[in-house]
């Protein structure tokens, strides 16, 4: 005779108003699903019942991903295009500087160059000419004119042929700081250099350039000076030296070219 299984039936008990109310419309029965708990029947993750998992496939996360290149792409160009415009800007001012201050240098060099050399070499030419005669046959006491005299020229003429050295130092110092120049602006234009090497070789120039420019004025106002001094000290000279000579000018004087 078979074995009886006996059937335990569990009776529901019926909640009161108030705790159906305190529980609310859930279902009781109902177990409530957690991320993280694990279905015993699926073994899969369960989902919060007020979210719904859509699973991604690999076009939509090569779009996302491509977006997203994108983006830092173009935040990266947008910057350098920035970063270039206000380089740009800092070249194009230092590039007007220094041509500027090139030409304000070409200028005086200029105007150092149409200096009237023949004159000069004329003047240097006379000052050679009468201080030799001068040292060698006035060793007696003059009068204080005749000092005056031969005081003034022996000034101006030393001065004159100073000026005339220091005119060559002044063009070859000035052809070699335009080139300088003329090499800044091709670094700038070209974006060759780091800003800071471009400020510090630009202040460099820029103060070599300008103190040439007030050396190259100071010479012209010296040499225009120093020639009219020198020419008013002549007459003084040449009548020094005629009444050493007998009343007449060395051969080797009277053979220069006068003022």
């Amino acid at each position: 005779m078979p074995a009886k299984i006996a059937i335990k039936v569990c009776q529901v008990e019926h909640l009161p108003a108030e705790a159906k109310a305190k529980a609310g419309s859930r279902d009781p029965l109902k177990a409530p699903s957690f991320r993280g708990t694990r279905n015993l029947f699926l073994g899969d993750a369960l989902v919060p019942e007020n979210r719904s998992f859509v699973p991604q496939d690999d076009s939509s996360l090569f779009l996302f991903s491509a977006s997203r290149s994108f983006l830092q792409i173009f935040i990266l160009l947008s910057l350098l295009i920035i970063f270039s415009s206000c380089k740009n800007d800092f070249s194009e001012k230092q590039i007007k500087t220094l041509d500027s201050l090139s030409g304000a240098l070409n200028q005086k060099l200029n105007e150092l160059k149409q200096v009237d050399t023949a004159i000069l070499k004329k003047a240097i030419a006379k000052y050679d000419n009468y201080k030799q005669f001068i040292q060698q046959n006035v060793n007696d006491t003059v009068s204080k004119t005749e000092a005056d005299h031969i005081q003034q020229f022996f000034v101006c003429g030393k001065n004159l042929f100073d000026f005339a050295e220091n005119r060559r130092s002044i063009l070859a110092r000035g052809s070699l700081i335009n080139s300088q120049l003329n090499k800044l602006m091709l670094d700038a234009k070209e974006n060759s250099l780091e800003e800071e090497k471009l400020i510090e070789f630009s202040t460099q120039e820029k103060n070599n350039a300008e103190q040439l420019i007030k050396n190259s004025y100071g010479q012209q106002q010296l040499f225009q000076a120093n020639l009219q001094e020198f020419k008013l000290s002549l007459s003084g000279v040449e009548a020094l030296i005629r009444a050493r000579n007998n009343g007449q000018m060395p051969t080797i004087i009277k053979d220069s070219i006068p003022l």
